[in-house]
């Protein structure tokens, strides 16, 4: 079953969502409309996130959903947007859709069905990772991984060839700044495990996850 978050206050368009994700099977969402009780969510496994550009702080949204999660969001709207693209495309693994008809949009279905079912990730040709079963492959057998080298993975993910500072790693897995000791002991741990692949250190400023497959 597939979580969703949607962020949305027309009662007509939140209607049309519902009916959207629920037609297409997709029948666990909640509902915000501000960055009120956004904490809640943000920290569960979200599989998509979208977001009506025409609520206040529609960008602001986006930027500190960022902070905690790099799961997909889906911007879309009405009305001509071209003014803020370029801002829009800035942040990470973010889309955007102009609709009449959401119910009836087939770029918005396209998009949806692109990010809910893309389930394997191909690093090189020894190693995968398959999102639907949160399980890292090498050469398909698979690795185990704890919780927090899973989530620091994931993180390598949906980042690569970007510099990840040490700081956004610490927020990100445990939410505040901690010993540099026990973030270099993880990442070594994680390192091992992709056998020294991938997993760059930019010293005194963070990490590169480098694939080029």
């Amino acid at each position: 079953m597939k979580k969703i978050l949607i962020f949305e206050k027309d009662s007509f368009l939140l209607s049309e969502l519902k009916k959207f994700f629920t037609h297409h099977n997709y029948y666990e969402f909640n509902v915000l409309n501000s960055l009120k009780n956004l904490e809640a969510y943000i920290h569960s496994e979200l599989d998509l996130i979208t977001i009506n550009l025409d609520i206040d702080n529609s960008i602001e949204i986006a930027k500190t959903i960022r902070v905690y999660t790099q799961s997909p969001i889906i911007f879309y709207t009405n009305y001509n947007c071209t003014n803020i693209i370029d801002t829009i495309l800035n942040i990470k693994n973010c889309y955007l859709v102009s609709f009449s008809n959401i119910f009836k949009d087939t770029n918005f279905l396209f998009i949806v069905k692109k990010l809910l079912f893309n389930k394997k990730v191909y690093l090189n040709k020894e190693f995968m990772f398959d999102k639907e079963k949160n399980q890292l492959y090498k050469k398909n057998k698979p690795i185990k991984l704890t919780n927090k080298e899973l989530k620091l993975f994931k993180l390598f993910l949906e980042n690569q060839n970007k510099l990840i500072s040490n700081e956004t790693i610490e927020h990100f897995i445990w939410d505040k700044p901690i010993n540099s000791i026990t973030r270099i002991a993880l990442i070594s741990k994680l390192k091992s495990k992709l056998e020294g692949n991938f997993i760059q250190n930019i010293p005194k400023q963070g990490y590169i996850f480098l694939t080029n497959f």
